[in-house]
């Protein structure tokens, strides 16, 4: 749509590389969730915090990977693949372009225009909102 805003390619790769990175993120926060509930005893007000905070992490990323994987799924298959194998999984062009049967420059005409129809899907599915352009950390 005309004027509407839509996440730059710049912005969409910051979210794939969150993506790709949330298992570790989730799994840590979960081993220091697990290491706050397992204390016993008084517990102080800032362990408290920290436990709240760790928890909206875990909220952000699961939704940031739901969020994600829905726009992924609107893609055609190529599109998802180069996406996959690129910007998810870290291969570099040659090996992309083979694994898809495309030349490398038809591979990254693809990866450009897929992260182009991500952007518009990420905002529709509202990532903008709870990433808003900055890098999720625990």
């Amino acid at each position: 749509m005309k004027g509407d805003h839509y996440m730059n390619n710049n912005e969409v790769k910051s979210v794939l590389e969150q993506y790709r990175d949330a298992d570790k993120h989730i799994n840590l926060a979960n081993r220091q969730l697990e290491d706050i509930s397992a204390a016993t005893g008084f517990i102080p007000l800032c362990v408290v915090e920290e436990q709240e905070r760790l928890k909206s992490r875990l909220t952000q990323l699961m939704s940031l990977k739901i969020s994600v994987r829905r726009a992924l799924e609107r893609l055609d298959k190529t599109e998802a693949d180069i996406i996959q194998l690129r910007s998810i999984e870290g291969l570099g062009w040659i090996k992309c372009a083979c694994t898809v049967s495309y030349s490398i420059r038809q591979a990254q005409n693809i990866h450009k225009r897929a992260l182009r129809k991500l952007g518009v899907f990420l905002e529709q599915e509202g990532t903008s909102d709870h990433v808003n352009g900055e890098e999720i950390t625990l």
